[in-house]
């Protein structure tokens, strides 16, 4: 089901995204017009273009689009609650490129696909696993196509052979394109941050690197 009554038609699907780069921006330079309704009212829709007719995002399309765009972080922690993995499609863009940083390995994906070969044998070892998403921030492009941002998750897991409980800590560096079905996610970078040493063992904290963030656009860091 869409998340809005009414998802205008957009006619670009996938951005010139470098998946290998997930530190710099992409964002187009090419302005699209405002969609408005039979009454020549701008739509009210997450999904919806957020430029004015002049190509600029409005304050108040921005607004709009990171609505959006929580919408989509939720159902990715949704599906991942749920081991719906087969539904990563829904949610990211065929091409989506995603790396996991663990510190210690680093693994690689070119599709949704892949990370769903990797991620459900993966996850075989936990009785219990809990997604949470601690914050979001985002920054729409130019166009109103295409965004950056960032999010900090918590994860809650059970190992299935014994009663050791673990927590990790990390940030995912995302990129996201608008499509005609709603946002999703065109590239996904996650740095663990910390982590359960040894969860058979010790409740202690394994600190991961240092954290790099993107600088959006608005950033004072």
């Amino acid at each position: 089901m869409s998340d809005s009554p009414s998802t205008p038609s957009i006619e670009s699907t996938e951005r010139g995204i470098d998946p290998t780069d997930p530190y710099s921006s992409h964002f187009s330079t090419s302005p699209t017009e405002g969609t408005a309704s039979a009454t020549g009212d701008t739509l009210a829709s997450p999904d919806a273009s957020p430029t004015t007719p002049t190509g600029a995002v409005s304050p108040h399309g921005h607004d709009l689009a990171a609505v959006g765009l929580e919408r989509l972080m939720a159902r990715y922690a949704d599906l991942a609650n749920r081991q719906a993995w087969d539904e990563l499609s829904s949610v990211m863009i065929e091409r989506c490129a995603l790396t996991l940083d663990l510190g210690d390995t680093r693994h690689a994906f070119a599709s949704p696909q892949e990370f769903a070969a990797f991620i459900v044998p993966a996850m075989e070892r936990f009785e219990f696993f809990q997604f949470s998403v601690l914050n979001s921030r985002f920054e729409v492009g130019v166009d109103g196509d295409t965004a950056v941002g960032r999010t900090n998750i918590l994860e809650h897991r059970q190992l299935r052979l014994g009663s050791a409980f673990s927590h990790a800590y990390g940030v995912y560096h995302d990129r996201f394109v608008r499509q005609p079905s709603g946002w999703r996610f065109a590239t996904r970078w996650y740095q663990s941050l910390a982590r359960t040493a040894d969860p058979e063992t010790s409740t202690t904290l394994a600190l991961g690197p240092a954290p790099t963030f993107w600088r959006l656009s608005d950033s004072t860091e």
